[in-house]
């Protein structure tokens, strides 16, 4: 499914909506809490779904508005927010999930190796996988293992009461988790870590 790219404004206009702001409140300097989470998930949402979603092509998008002037505020803007779609922080996480409606963009939260590894050994995920008729597991982590060119995500799955040693289920795929039928893994509503 290809994603749909969004005018950077259009993000803009619905955030500041969402956070009951004034774009010149939006983009002005100043750094009061409410401000500056608005920024960081339109910076967030920008990264994901902008039709210019590099780093550098955000920041510019900011300064050319007299706002940030460093790529760097975007980096750690962009990965707060990936934290908080990782279960993290549950009230940015709906912030999100609520502003994407209205943007109508594709909301699952594909996971990498970068999630995993945020993922203690014993921790259970809620996860899914599949496009028609999604499959939702439990899914206690063990470790991640490199087998020739692969990397593989160690653990148990929960199947009924029972716990079944699974080592080949999940494997990196071009940057991504993916199950055992080469469907991308997604992390699940607000429930992630139980």
């Amino acid at each position: 499914m290809t994603k749909r790219k969004l005018d950077l404004y259009d993000i803009v206009v619905t955030v500041c909506s969402h956070y009951g702001l004034t774009e010149k409140e939006f983009f002005s300097k100043r750094r009061k809490r409410n401000y500056v989470i608005a920024r960081h998930v339109s910076m967030y949402l920008m990264r994901n779904h902008g039709k210019i979603n590099s780093y550098l092509g955000i920041k510019k998008y900011f300064e050319s508005n007299g706002s940030i002037s460093n790529h760097a505020t975007v980096i750690y803007a962009v990965r707060e927010m990936e934290d908080a779609m990782d279960g993290f922080d549950k009230r940015r996480k709906k912030d999100i999930e609520e502003i994407s409606e209205k943007l109508c963009v594709f909301s699952r939260k594909y996971i990498d190796i970068h999630w995993f590894m945020k993922v203690n050994k014993g921790e259970k995920v809620h996860l899914k996988y599949g496009i028609d008729g999604e499959k939702t597991i439990i899914w206690e982590h063990k470790s991640l293992e490199t087998r020739g060119n692969r990397v593989y995500v160690k653990g148990k799955i929960k199947k009924g009461e029972e716990w079944i040693d699974r080592d080949d289920m999940m494997y990196e795929e071009n940057g991504f988790i993916c199950a055992g039928d080469g469907h991308k893994v997604f992390s699940t509503g607000s429930q992630v870590l139980i």
